[in-house]
C-alpha cells in the first residue's frame, strides 16, 4: 500500500510543472530520488522485520522439537518402568500361582491316599458280611416270592370280577345300541312317508301352477296380438297421414318453384330495362374515349379524360384545393 501511494506521488510530481533547479538536480528528479529512497528505507526495515519474524519462528521450532524431545524421552521413561511394573507383577502372580498349583497337587495326593485307605477297610468289612448278605437276600427272595403270588391270585379275582362287570356293561350297551337302531329305522320310514308325501304336493302344485301360468301366456299373448294389430293399425293411419302431408309438400314446392320462376323472370325483365335506362342516360351525356382520340386536342383534355398524349402517357391532373376559411379560436 505505501508503495503504491508513493508511486501515485510520483506521478504527481513529474506531472507537475518545474519549480526550478536544487543543486544542480531537477526537482522532479529530486523528489523521485527522495521518495526512491525512502520506499528503500521502508523495504529494508520490512526485511529486516521477516529476517527477525523468521529467526523467532525458527528459534521456536527449536524450541518445539526440543520439547517434543524431552517429552518423548519421559515418555519412553514412563513406559519402561511401567512395562518393569507389569513385568514383576505378572512374575509375582505367576509364583503365587505355582505356589497354589504345587499346594492343590499335594492336597490331591492325601486326598488319594485316604481314599485309598477307606476302600481298603470297606472292602475288608465287606468280605466280612458276605455270608450274613447271602442269608439275608435268600430269606427276602422266599418272601417276595410268596408275596408275588399272593398278588398274583388277588389280581386273577380283579380281573374275573372287571370281566364280569365289563360283560354286562357290552350286553346294556347292545341292547341300547338295538333299542336305538329301531327307533332310528322307525323315523327313517315315516321322514321318507312325510317326504314322498310333501313330493307329491309339490308336484300337483306344479302341475297348478303350470296350468294356470299357460292359460296366463295364452291370455298375455292374446293380449299382445290384439295390442299389435292396433299399433299395426296405428302405423297404417300415420303412415297414410305422413304420405298425405308429404304430397300436400310436394305440391306446394312445385308451386312456389313456379311462382320462383315466375318472379325470376321478372326480376330479370326489371334488371334488364333498368341497364338500358342507365345504358340510354350514359349515352345521353357522354362520348366513348374511341370517338375523340383521333382528335387532336390539347393536353389539357387528355389529362382531364385520361387520354394518352403524344408519346403514348397518360398523364394527370392535380387541382389545387379550395382556400380553407381561417379559424377563429373559441375564447
Amino acid at each position: 500500500m505505501a508503495s503504491s501511494s508513493t508511486d501515485d506521488i510520483v506521478v504527481e510530481d513529474l506531472e507537475a510543472p518545474s519549480q526550478g533547479m536544487v543543486g544542480g538536480i531537477p526537482i522532479g528528479l529530486f523528489k523521485k530520488l527522495e521518495i526512491a529512497q525512502k520506499n528503500r528505507n521502508l523495504a529494508d526495515e520490512v526485511r529486516k522485520d521477516k529476517e527477525e519474524l523468521a529467526r523467532l519462528k525458527q528459534k521456536r521450532n527449536e524450541e518445539a522439537v526440543a520439547r517434543a524431545a524431552r517429552l518423548k524421552e519421559k515418555r519412553a521413561t514412563r513406559h519402561a518402568e511401567a512395562k518393569a511394573e507389569h513385568m514383576s507383577t505378572v512374575q509375582s502372580i505367576a509364583n503365587e500361582v505355582k505356589a497354589m498349583a504345587k499346594e492343590a497337587e499335594a492336597q490331591r495326593k492325601a486326598q488319594d491316599q485316604e481314599h485309598h485307605r477307606q476302600a481298603r477297610v470297606r472292602v475288608e468289612h465287606a468280605n466280612n458280611l458276605d455270608a450274613r448278605l447271602d442269608a439275608a437276600e435268600e430269606a427276602q427272595d422266599v418272601k417276595e416270592r410268596r408275596e408275588a403270588a399272593e398278588a398274583r391270585a388277588l389280581l386273577k379275582q380283579r380281573a374275573a370280577k372287571a370281566k364280569e362287570k365289563e360283560d354286562a356293561k357290552k350286553a346294556m350297551l347292545t341292547d341300547k345300541i338295538k333299542k336305538g337302531r329301531q327307533t332310528l329305522d322307525e323315523s327313517k320310514a315315516s321322514f321318507s312317508q312325510a317326504k314322498r308325501e310333501k313330493t307329491n304336493a309339490t308336484k300337483e302344485a306344479k302341475a297348478a301352477w303350470a296350468s294356470t301360468s299357460n292359460q296366463k301366456k295364452e291370455q298375455h299373448l292374446e293380449e299382445a296380438r290384439q295390442r299389435a294389430r292396433i299399433r299395426a293399425a296405428e302405423k297404417a293411419t300415420a303412415r297414410e297421414a305422413n304420405e298425405e302431408r308429404a304430397r300436400q309438400r310436394r305440391e306446394a314446392a312445385r308451386e312456389e318453384k313456379a311462382n320462383d320462376a315466375v318472379a325470376s323472370k321478372a326480376l330479370e325483365d326489371e334488371v334488364q330495362r333498368n341497364r338500358d335506362k342507365r345504358a340510354q342516360t350514359y349515352k345521353a351525356r357522354y362520348v366513348p374515349t374511341s370517338a375523340v382520340e383521333h382528335m387532336e386536342a390539347s393536353d389539357t383534355f387528355r389529362r382531364l379524360y385520361g387520354l394518352p398524349d403524344a408519346d403514348g402517357k397518360i398523364k394527370s391532373v392535380s387541382r389545387p384545393l379550395p382556400p380553407q376559411k381561417p379559424t377563429v379560436p373559441l375564447t
